[in-house]
């Protein structure tokens, strides 16, 4: 099989960091285990858990073992070799994942989490082996060859990623990201101590104060459209300047209507889904 830059690649790296914070969250109470941190692979299977736990620990490997797997047989490696790279991806990570929790006082390290990871990647293999060998694979590099452009595959999985920011509520439809308070604090952590405490905390909080005032509503309007451009611009950058620009704009804008609307729902109500359209 042909070798190709494959969005599966950096899509399964992305999904690797995902899995790393969720797994180690807070990152914080880093101590010595009181036990051997390898105990909890002896330990007898826990006697209770419940459906979520079980669905969350396939689900949460199965997309890393089914993106392995394809961004393995994308490069032009043997669907052996690919189902291998898969289990082991899933292994590693989840053993990894299971070791450090020792080290953390809210979590617990469990062999049931890893038995579940596991099995949760072996059947995003099976899934991607089956997509696979019904050629869906080969049908997909057709669509994406006449499409976009050649090495387009990072501007891809940030195309496919971009829906997940916008999950997280904002003050501004379409809005990305809620980082300026966290690099304030950064910051203000950083200079403690120092000369510069003082003056950079008046400073920064008044930056803070600022973008955090109330949008005009042209304001508004405007941060809405960068929104939406942003993504639309990137899409223009990795497709072929024909016809087909036009359709991404119009599936791109329906992702992000429909994002917003449930990410609205999820987090004030289904009542309330559509509640952040302005007159």
């Amino acid at each position: 099989m042909a070798r190709h830059r494959s969005s599966a690649t950096p899509l399964a790296w992305m999904l690797a960091a995902i899995i790393v914070y969720a797994s180690l969250y807070p990152f914080s109470g880093w101590r010595m285990p009181g036990v051997s941190p390898w105990g909890f692979l002896l330990l007898p299977l826990p006697k209770y858990w419940t459906a979520f736990d079980v669905v969350a620990n396939l689900l949460g490997y199965m997309p890393l073992g089914a993106l392995v797997f394809g961004a393995a047989v994308r490069t032009g490696h043997r669907t052996r070799f690919a189902v291998a790279l898969g289990l082991g991806a899933g292994f590693a990570l989840s053993f990894a994942m299971e070791w450090l929790q020792n080290f953390l006082p809210l979590r617990v390290s469990s062999n049931l989490d890893l038995l579940l990871n596991v099995g949760g990647a072996g059947l995003g293999v099976a899934t991607a082996a089956l997509v696979h060998q019904t050629g869906v694979l080969d049908h997909w590099q057709t669509v994406r060859d006449r499409w976009f452009i050649a090495r387009s595959a990072g501007g891809l999985s940030l195309l496919c990623l971009w829906p997940l920011g916008l999950l997280f509520p904002t003050p501004v439809p379409l809005g990305m990201g809620q980082v300026l308070t966290r690099l304030r604090d950064t910051a203000e952590d950083w200079l403690e101590g120092t000369a510069l405490e003082i003056p950079a905390a008046a400073w920064l909080h008044a930056t803070s104060d600022s973008a955090a005032s109330v949008l005009s509503p042209g304001g508004e309007f405007a941060a809405v459209v960068m929104g939406l451009l942003a993504p639309c611009l990137l899409a223009f950058s990795i497709s072929k300047p024909t016809w087909r620009r036009g359709p991404l704009v119009l599936v791109l804008t329906t992702a992000a209507l429909a994002t917003t609307a449930l990410s609205t729902a999820l987090n004030f109500g289904p009542q309330h889904a559509f509640a952040w359209r302005t007159d």
